[in-house]
């Protein structure tokens, strides 16, 4: 299988997300290990190019990144 990923390794996103490295490539997306420049670990999702044409898949993409947020904010509030 090609590389299908943008190298955006050792880059900034919005001047608060430090790309790290890549953690894993999927069938939509590739996720990057990441930092915030509060220094605190983050897992970045990016949707692959030829995704990003397909409403029924940016849709399926944006849902995911919500689900993925309330589950952090709720592991957070049961500590």
């Amino acid at each position: 299988m090609a590389d299908r990923r943008q190298d955006v390794t050792g880059t900034w996103l919005r001047g608060k997300y430090r790309v790290d490295r890549v953690l894993g490539t999927g069938g939509m997306a590739v996720v990057y290990q990441g930092v915030h420049r509060n220094g605190k670990r983050v897992a970045i999702k990016m949707l692959l190019p030829e995704c990003a044409d397909k409403p029924e898949i940016v849709s399926r993409f944006a849902k995911e990144g919500y689900v993925a947020n309330a589950v952090e904010r709720w592991r957070g509030a049961r500590r």
